[in-house]
């Protein structure tokens, strides 16, 4: 258990490390994209003083266009000026003069992000004028694509280092939490020994006063001295004996490797030998016992644990069941084998259903204590189910009986 608890925290670490590599890494790249794109802004801002120190607008006052003068020679003596584009467009949007390697012959009349032809260009703009009046625009703008390739390289590192970072960082949570694990595996260990040690130190003198008291039953028998304090006596050993079997049996399901004993189980054989040991029990009790043996399915697993998980869920529906009937029957479905038990007994309260199957819970402390439960039958249900790669879950409603259902993979 603490194994399994080890590696779903380690699983739990993993899936919160992708997120917040992926929460990193794209405030990463928007953060380099916002960098990048005010490079290129800048570029276009320094451009745009400068196609605008060029500009004659001289002529304008007769009429006539905007010019550049001399341009070609200013980005010879400075070819920084040549990493971008520059188009000068009379008032109604019309090119007059276009120079740079990704010339724009088209007015956008916006700055910012613009699309022409497939490609994404950054634009800038002003307009120019002569005495409040607008002769024309100057129009500078350069190619997005350095910008876009870095940032599809930076991308691309990053899910190429991606996984290298989560699988460090799940090794090295494993281990943590391994060392974190090691006192809780040491002390679950030492209370295993101490159960099994228990246990096997309880059965010796368990065994004497169930001996004595049945000596003493017989004897008293004999002499037609009735004694109904030996009778609750052995109740109460019963009890006791089968609280330690209980825990003993837990501590070795918790230790041993079921599958090693797996073997071919015919089911309606399994309900059959239910059938035969529960008969008498609940004719004593006047409840009815309805199973329905005739079902063609097998499953894989071992018979004495699969026996037991079904006598506890049976035994369980005896138990809280005073009137009424107790039905067992098994389910042939697509890949799986379902065994269901249903009960006309008390039910379960709803804010209980989910903690049935917890070790030492119990619904009804008080009706539990009277029938000699502590919460042990259910959680050795679940273990064995889910060791058989089955699952068990539980239909109830208080007051109008239950319904336990076992899923076995088929053989």
């Amino acid at each position: 258990m603490i194994k399994t608890f080890r590696l779903k925290l380690t699983i739990y670490f993993v899936v919160l490390s992708v997120i917040v590599y992926a929460l990193i890494s794209s405030c990463a790249v928007a953060f380099f994209k916002s960098v990048q794109t005010k490079s290129l802004d800048d570029r276009l801002y320094m451009l745009a003083s400068e196609v605008g120190h060029a500009i004659d607008l001289s002529e304008g006052r007769d009429g006539q266009k905007p010019r550049l003068k001399d341009w070609h020679r200013r980005v010879t003596t400075n070819p920084a000026r040549g990493l971008a584009s520059a188009q000068l467009f009379d008032s109604n949007g019309n090119v007059l003069e276009a120079f740079g390697p990704d010339g724009l012959h088209r007015f956008f009349k916006c700055t910012g992000e613009v699309k022409e032809d497939g490609h994404s260009y950054r634009v800038f703009y002003s307009p120019l004028k002569v005495k409040e009046h607008v002769v024309g625009y100057v129009q500078v703008n350069t190619a997005t694509g350095d910008r876009d390739n870095s940032i599809v390289s930076l991308l691309v590192t990053l899910w190429l280092v991606g996984p290298l970072v989560v699988l460090g960082l799940g090794l090295t949570s494993y281990y943590v939490s391994g060392l974190a694990a090691e006192p809780l595996l040491k002390n679950v260990a030492t209370m295993r020994r101490f159960i099994e040690d228990a246990g096997h130190e309880l059965y010796t003198p368990l065994s004497i006063v169930r001996a004595k008291a049945e000596a003493l039953e017989h004897r008293l028998a004999g002499l037609g001295v009735p004694a109904p304090e030996i009778e609750a006596a052995q109740r109460s050993v019963g009890r006791m004996e089968k609280i330690v079997s209980d825990l003993m049996y837990l501590t070795e399901l918790d230790t041993e490797r079921m599958t090693d004993r797996f073997e071919i189980i015919d089911v309606s054989i399994l309900l059959s030998q239910l059938n035969e040991d529960f008969a008498a029990k609940f004719e004593e009790k006047e409840v009815l016992l309805t199973i329905n043996t005739d079902v063609q399915a097998k499953i894989q697993g071992e018979v004495d644990l699969v026996y037991r998980a079904l006598s506890n869920v049976t035994e369980n529906a005896l138990k809280y069941t005073d009137k009424g009937a107790v039905e067992v029957k098994a389910t042939a479905e697509p890949g799986r084998v379902a065994i269901t038990v249903v009960d006309t007994g008390i039910g379960i309260p709803e804010e209980s259903r989910n903690r049935i199957f917890e070790r030492f819970y119990r619904v009804d402390k008080s009706r539990s204590r009277a029938s000699g439960g502590v919460g042990l039958g259910l959680s050795i249900v679940k273990l064995i189910v889910e060791g058989h790669k089955g699952s068990v879950s539980v239909v109830s409603e208080d007051g109008l009986g239950s319904q336990f259902i076992l899923s076995f993979p088929v053989a």
